[in-house]
């Protein structure tokens, strides 16, 4: 960046939020704005005065009803024009052709012909609505939605300026050279802008939707009935254009009023045109204000919604307040409504509306936006001129009428505002599956894991491998696949093995079988012998016999005798010696015996199980085994959660306990210990509550809590943010700033995990995954999802955690950030 760029974009950043490479196209597009609002702000006022004089108000609605008219050949030319120009040819010949006009009319208005006055009024429709469509198509070309968002409002800003300059000549140079003659000083100001046009395509800055001609992706088909098409076929552009019909036929009624209280109070033409002018100037000073008050806030604070409800709600008040004032002061009345309505559009509307296009695919946007700017906002004239010709209204009944289409309004604002989000979405693809989630989907964890066990018994144990086997054939997981596996013909491979353990009165626990197992009969045998009193006493006896043998050759027996103790019934007496085998000196052993543990779910067995959790070896096992347990053990989970006493290394894993149980309850105990600020294992806590979220979709979190928490971890993050913006430049800051780096990219994915448990998880998965995508584009959309998603409370401090920054720009802001942050925690 060159000194000269350094300088403007140092001055700039104080009163927009720009980046260096911005600078040139948006100070370049800021002045482009500013002559056209000028040009037209000069026109307005000659158009309606010059009207009111050969016309009068009365006769108004045809001037609507013929613009309307017009208005649909002139989008059939200008669909024509858009398919075979470069976007820059289109508008820099536009200039040109309504220079041009200008002077043409100026040189009719001398016959002073009454039909030079009507078509001077479409003209003058024309003029504005191209010359500011042009420009925002500029704006979506070069733009994405996030930065659409921070520049939009300096734009407006731009408009609004040029728009006070304009009036402000219109109103006091009309004395001096007379109502026409405003037209001559016209076209040096868009020689000015056709000039900024141009250097704008020779600055080597091309958008983006021109690395191409544009006609090289064009639809052979274009103009009317091609735009109309693209508007079918959306749902989303359909709403769009409802949206602006409304708004227009508002503004068309409330235009209406106004004129003809202006022909009645101002009768005479250079008068009025002063009027008009000076009314402009005071309005698009008002405009100015609120804008720079107002229309950033209210965007970035509360969002599309609000922004899209204000004006009709004001609209509304302002045509019911009609009702309540005098016949003879309808103007005092008219002046405020029209001031209003002409405010709101310039600023919050205009703004606002112009977001509404940046997702549109550019395939479909500026044939869309071309259609709707020029042929609905003019179907919309035309219509509210039908209304008015057709019935016969007081300006309080207008007021009426007004009032009905304002509700309207308001109801498609809401309506549009849950589509953008939709559309924001098709620009952000999901980058890769969730691992949980493809693990729950597809994988049965504890039938693989028992697969696993009875194939790796077979080298080992057959009275193992039988056990394993029946308790596949019991869990009725036994598939014709795994029988290919497992069900061997094999002398130790048979379900006779078990006789050397479970041998009672000479008699086989499994009697000889073929290779089809007898599912059906098998489990309810094994339940009665196990149940005869005389097996328990043999049982019993060897189980203690086997409990003091100890050293790796009895290691085998102890896995048997685990194991089948978790086939006995829960009540059975003899399930108590489980407790000595979770003790047991070998991990292997140990395992088994927790899992026997998970299948009989004695309370008295849970201490010991627990007490596992503490051995690297067994604390997976342990996770599984308390897992099986339920929501019956809840209660004592969240108790040993919350004990600062207990072992450190069982706290710690107690979360995936909770997280696998899975229920309401198991969640409300998770949510209770993460609300303690500072707790020592708040990262075991939010990876616990993400995994139940995603097992368990209906699981309802406190989304006080939540946002707290993601409040506390924005602190954390902020707070080292501040403090490396305080380090001295050197060698100690850089090896911080990589240390800072992995700090953040684990708060933000912590801070993701929380998001997903009170927004809906796919939504906030694509926007995380796009984040970590990288690209300007990608980050963009997800920003802007962010933000129609996110409650206001939250989106300040979040946003600029994630946008597309520097980490030297995010440090500088920190500390302002974190400040607001607190204050906001202790409101």
């Amino acid at each position: 960046m060159s000194g000269a760029d350094g300088r403007l974009f140092r001055l700039l950043k104080r009163a927009v939020d720009i980046r260096p490479e911005e600078t040139g196209v948006v100070v370049r597009m800021f002045f482009h704005f500013f002559l056209i609002t000028f040009t037209a702000y000069v026109i307005k006022p000659v158009k309606l005065s010059l009207y009111l004089t050969f016309l009068t108000a009365d006769r108004l609605p045809y001037a609507y009803l013929l613009t309307a008219l017009l208005m649909g050949l002139a989008v059939s030319l200008n669909s024509r024009l858009l398919s075979r120009l470069n976007r820059r040819a289109y508008i820099s010949w536009s200039l040109l052709f309504f220079m041009g006009n200008l002077l043409v009319f100026r040189w009719l208005f001398g016959f002073h012909w009454p039909w030079v006055s009507m078509l001077f009024w479409f003209w003058s429709d024309l003029f504005i609505v191209t010359a500011v469509m042009q420009f925002w198509m500029a704006v979506n070309d070069r733009f994405h939605p996030r930065q659409a968002r921070r520049l939009v409002g300096f734009f407006v800003s731009g408009g609004l300026w040029g728009g006070v300059a304009g009036a402000l000549v219109a109103s006091r140079l009309v004395r001096l050279i007379g109502t026409e003659n405003l037209l001559l000083v016209c076209p040096a100001f868009l020689a000015g802008a056709f000039v900024l046009v141009r250097h704008r395509d020779a600055a080597g800055q091309p958008e983006e939707s021109e690395a191409a001609p544009e006609n090289a992706s064009a639809p052979k088909k274009t103009g009317y009935a091609g735009s109309f098409r693209i508007l079918r076929r959306s749902r989303y552009l359909r709403l769009l254009a409802a949206l602006v019909a409304a708004g227009i036929v508002v503004t068309t009624l409330v235009d209406f009023q106004f004129s003809s209280a202006v022909e009645a109070a101002l009768p005479l033409k250079d008068a009025r045109t002063s009027f008009l002018g000076t009314f402009f100037l005071g309005l698009l000073v008002f405009s100015t204000l609120l804008h720079h008050l107002l229309s950033g806030r209210i965007l970035k604070r509360y969002g599309i919604l609000a922004a899209l409800i204000i004006p009709p709600a004001v609209l509304f008040l302002g045509s019911a307040a009609v009702f309540f004032v005098p016949a003879g002061s309808l103007l005092w009345w008219a002046v405020p409504v029209k001031g209003l309505d002409k405010s709101l559009t310039h600023t919050i509307n205009q703004s606002v509306r112009e977001l509404l296009y940046i997702p549109v695919p550019a395939d479909e946007k500026y044939k869309a936006k071309a259609f709707i700017d020029m042929f609905v906002n003019k179907f919309a004239d035309g219509l509210a001129a039908v209304m008015l010709l057709a019935l016969p209204l007081s300006l309080k009944g207008v007021s009426g009428l007004t009032a009905f289409f304002c509700l309207a309004w308001a109801a498609l604002a809401a309506l549009i505002t849950k589509e953008y989000a939709e559309v924001v979405k098709r620009h952000l693809k999901i980058q890769w599956e969730d691992a949980d989630r493809l693990i729950l989907d597809r994988i049965d964890v504890d039938t693989t894991q028992l697969v696993f066990d009875t194939l790796e018994s077979r080298g080992r144990s057959s009275v193992l491998y039988a056990m394993n086997l029946y308790e596949l054939i019991r869990r009725e997981r036994l598939t014709p696949e795994l029988r290919k596996i497992i069900a061997q013909r094999s002398g130790e491979l048979r379900a006779g093995a078990m006789d050397s353990l479970l041998d009672v009165d000479g008699e086989p626990l499994f009697p000889d079988t073929d290779d089809v197992l007898p599912e059906e009969t098998l489990d309810a045998q094994v339940r009665e012998i196990l149940d005869l009193g005389v097996y328990r006493q043999v049982m019993g006896r060897y189980l203690e016999d086997v409990a003091k043998e100890a050293g790796p050759n009895s290691e085998t027996a102890r896995m048997e005798a685990a194991k089948a103790l978790g086939l006995m019934d829960p009540g059975s007496p003899l399930a108590r010696n489980l407790a000595k085998f979770l003790r047991d000196e070998s991990p292997e052993v140990a395992v088994y015996a927790l899992r026997s543990a998970g299948q009989l779910k004695r309370r008295d067995l849970l201490p010991p199980v627990l007490s596992c959790l503490s051995r690297p070896a067994l604390s997976q096992a342990a996770v599984l085994a308390l897992t099986e347990y339920g929501d019956r053990i809840v209660g004592a989970l969240k108790d040993y959660l919350a004990d600062p006493e207990e072992d450190l290394r069982i706290r710690r894993l107690l979360p995936d306990v909770l997280a696998r149980i899975g229920t309401q309850r198991a969640a409300d105990a998770l949510l209770s210990e993460f609300r303690k600020a500072g707790s020592r294992f708040e990262a075991e806590l939010i990876e616990a509550l993400a995994k139940l979220k995603v097992s368990r979709p209906e699981i309802r979190f406190d989304e006080t809590v939540v946002l707290e928490g993601v409040k506390r971890q924005l602190r954390t993050a902020y707070g080292d943010l501040e403090r490396y913006h305080d380090l001295k430049p050197g060698g100690k800051k850089e090896g911080r700033r990589r240390d800072l780096e992995l700090m953040l990219f684990k708060t933000v994915k912590s801070i993701f995990a929380l998001l997903g448990l009170i927004y809906p998880p796919e939504d906030i998965r694509r926007a995380y995954q796009n984040l970590l995508a990288g690209t300007k584009k990608a980050i963009d959309y997800s920003v802007e999802l962010l933000d129609s998603l996110l409650h206001k409370d939250i989106k300040p401090f979040l946003l600029p955690m994630v946008e597309d920054l520097p980490l030297d720009e995010k440090a500088k802001s920190a500390g302002r950030i974190l400040k607001a942050l607190n204050k906001a925690s202790a409101s």
